[in-house]
């Protein structure tokens, strides 16, 4: 009886294995349209997407796993969506239940077309990162590239999220500069292969970021004004030669007259030296080497309070900080041949070689006085998601947590913070391609897809905002009417620092797109010589 009972059972349990489960609801009954082949078989995968197709919640996952692939096993298989210009590799299980939506047992994905209001991934993966709940408290974010030329960021939902699957956002290679991106939610194991398996596809019709040729005669240079500031232009080269050339080659077109301006911005700072002298005095602490005619191997020199440090060589130095009953000071200053990074505040030296508060622009301000309040940046011990993900950045008012933000991983060119500034009764941080002001993001107020390059001219504040195709200009709260089309703005390392922007003291250069046309442009305050 034991032994027939036992058969009856196995006969149960085989048979069960057998049963094929009945498809999802939404599952279409006809074939699918998309055409299944080996990677290798490129010119044969075509699926017909409409394009106002809108993301559809994931199917659950009968047995998830969390183990996270990096290359698409070789099994995988290309799927194309010729309406979007694009081919992605999936595993060869998955089925499609919605022209956008693929999954399997092991995982799944759907996307969207979504618009990039021709903003890059530094402003909207942050902005999404920091507003939306469905991700948790504290998600990863980290920035990423193919072979392929896509390019954009993956978002990782933190334990608490509602949602657990990832977002990946990717940007098109520059040939299809539409405005557009896409926008995947998928299982997180399969971000790597999914991302790194990226590749443009079709002959859908794109428009480049070129705005075709000037409308007005090109000329080498110019002399413009606009609300009390000077702005030089210098011509350098078309869009067509800087789209076919390296960066060293379009650098080496920079006119010798801009080269001379590029380097009296980068130097300028010395102008500072006599009014920091007489802030400083009282402090015991003064800046020699300044003569009436220049001011070469500069030395800071210490009084009796600073112990055995009397004087360090300068190369340069940031912006005096000093609060408004003048008993607080800050003063950030780079050594001469060792580069050693110092902070001299009214009672120490300190080392300060903050891993991810830096940009190969120059200082990057971490202080500030709002009156007599120091306001300050710091990082959440608790948040740092390890090498090339996101950190979580706090700002302090007197010590006091008043606001939090989740900012891009550091690069070798710069941390994700560009800047902590004061105007007024309110306190500014630029972090990359955002804009804040009292813990409210100035990008959604003003409507602007990106903004960057906050600074003061003439005690004013100056920056960039980016609206759809053209970048503006606000100094002083007004809109200049001059555009550029791009601004390179991005600290760079390595030869791509060679058209760094230049953030001197009450001026900057930078390189600018109008119209078809390269300019080097260099913006003072009117009658600042």
């Amino acid at each position: 009886m034991k032994t027939k009972f036992i058969l009856i059972a196995l006969i149960i349990i085989l048979s069960g294995c057998n049963r094929q489960e009945p498809l999802p609801e939404n599952l279409p009954l006809q074939p699918s349209q998309t055409v299944e082949r080996q990677a290798g078989e490129l010119n044969l995968a075509i699926t017909q997407t409409p394009r106002s197709a809108t993301i559809t919640p994931l199917p659950t996952h009968s047995q998830p796993t969390s183990d996270r692939l990096y290359d698409e096993p070789p099994e995988w298989v290309l799927q194309a969506d010729e309406e979007l210009g694009f081919a992605m590799k999936i595993p060869d299980n998955w089925q499609q239940f919605e022209p956008q939506s693929w999954g399997g047992e092991s995982g799944s994905s759907v996307y969207q077309i979504r618009e990039s209001h021709f903003a890059g991934p530094n402003a909207i993966c942050q902005m999404e990162v920091n507003s939306n709940p469905n991700l948790g408290s504290q998600p990863t974010l980290q920035l990423w590239n193919n072979n392929q030329g896509f390019y954009g960021c993956e978002i990782l939902p933190s334990a608490d999220a509602i949602d657990p699957n990832a977002m990946l956002l990717a940007w098109y290679p520059n040939s299809h500069d539409t405005g557009d991106i896409l926008e995947f939610k998928l299982t997180p194991r399969y971000l790597n292969p999914v991302k790194n398996g990226l590749q443009p596809w079709g002959t859908t019709p794109t428009n480049t970021a070129s705005t075709g040729a000037s409308s007005t005669p090109v000329v080498d240079f110019q002399i413009t004004e606009y609300a009390g500031l000077q702005f030089e232009e210098y011509y350098v080269t078309s869009e067509e030669w800087y789209r076919k050339h390296d960066v060293e080659a379009f650098a080496s077109r920079l006119p010798g007259e801009a080269r001379q301006r590029q380097g009296e911005v980068q130097n300028n700072w010395k102008k500072q030296i006599p009014f920091i002298n007489q802030q400083l005095a009282s402090f015991g602490v003064q800046i020699e080497g300044c003569t009436a005619s220049a001011c070469n191997a500069l030395t800071l020199e210490f009084g009796e309070k600073y112990g055995d440090q009397k004087s360090i060589s300068v190369t340069r130095m940031g912006d005096l900080l000093i609060n408004q009953s003048g008993t607080r000071f800050f003063l950030a200053v780079e050594e001469l041949n060792t580069f050693k990074r110092y902070l001299i505040s009214e009672d120490k030296i300190e080392i300060s070689d903050f891993p991810s508060i830096y940009s190969s622009l120059g200082h990057v301000p971490s202080f500030a006085f709002l009156g007599d309040d120091l306001i300050q940046l710091k990082y959440d011990p608790d948040y740092q998601a390890g090498a090339g993900y996101s950190l979580g950045l706090q700002v302090l008012r007197n010590d006091e947590l008043i606001f939090t933000y989740t900012v891009l991983p550091p690069n070798p060119a710069s941390g994700p913070v560009r800047g902590l500034y004061v105007y007024g009764n309110h306190w500014y941080l630029e972090v990359a391609d955002v804009l804040i002001r009292d813990g409210v993001v100035l990008n959604d107020e003003a409507n602007a897809s990106e903004m960057f390059a906050f600074h003061f001219l003439n005690g004013k504040p100056f920056y960039f905002y980016r609206q759809e195709k053209e970048i503006l200009i606000s100094y002083n709260e007004t809109t200049l009417p001059i555009t550029y089309q791009r601004v390179i703005h991005e600290p760079m390392c390595c030869s791509g620092g060679m058209v760094n922007m230049t953030l001197g003291y009450n001026a900057l250069g930078f390189y600018a797109l109008r119209d078809g046309n390269w300019y080097y442009v260099v913006i003072t305050p009117e009658n600042s010589e």
